[in-house]
């Protein structure tokens, strides 16, 4: 995500794709990124051809300053706080509040979220961390088998991607309908048009033919 923020605003054509997959390839192992979005950077020919690779001093100072700009630690030590601050006296819109409702819809255990008495929520980074992911990227970049609390990620997280593929898919059929909609008015509205012109063609051909009839 912060990856594809730094592109934005130094591509080069408005399109910050090739330059994404430079800094991905370039600094994404350092960074800890998902190795196979590392590898796919990698295969990104117009990234190479038109990019310089970042080596070196380069490198370093590209590192730094992205540590500097996004430092995610503090942001998910901060997060995780603020989440674990969670008491009886915390307003329904609060953020606490929220991540509870969102994980009673969202997880498969959603009590994977509290301390062993169940009356505390006591979350840790990881687990943040990966509903960022599954927030912001769609996805989960951590192992295969990466798991929270002797539940494997993927698992606990399959209500929240079950539901976000419903609504992809019915957003896609929405669409469809839509499209088809649009195409028949268009197709009766060419009928429509064909079918007055031919009652005109019609009207045309019998008023002549009484004329030579008169004559």
């Amino acid at each position: 995500m912060p990856l594809t923020f730094l592109a934005r605003f130094a591509g080069d054509d408005g399109n910050p794709t090739h330059y994404e997959n430079r800094l991905t390839a370039d600094l994404g192992r350092d960074l800890g990124l998902n190795e196979d979005d590392v590898r796919r950077a990698d295969l990104d020919g117009h990234a190479a051809d038109r990019f310089g690779k970042l080596t070196g001093k380069k490198k370093d100072e590209a590192l730094a300053r992205y540590r500097e700009i996004f430092d995610l630690d503090s942001f998910l030590k901060t997060l995780t706080d603020e989440i674990n601050r969670h008491d009886e006296k915390s307003p329904k819109e609060s953020l606490p509040c929220q991540f509870i409702d969102w994980a009673n819809a969202s997880l498969k255990v959603p009590h994977v979220i509290f301390d062993d008495s169940c009356m505390k929520v006591e979350v840790e980074k990881t687990l943040v961390m990966a509903c960022l992911e599954a927030l912001f990227a769609g996805k989960l970049n951590g192992p295969a088998d990466e798991s929270y609390r002797d539940h494997a990620l993927a698992v606990l997280f399959e209500p929240f991607f079950a539901a976000a593929a419903a609504t992809a898919e019915a957003a896609t059929k929405d669409s469809g309908k839509t499209e088809g909609q649009e195409s028949n008015k268009t197709s009766e509205a060419s009928k429509a048009k064909g079918g007055k012109g031919e009652a005109k063609g019609k009207g045309k051909g019998k008023g002549e033919g009484q004329k030579r009839n008169r004559k």
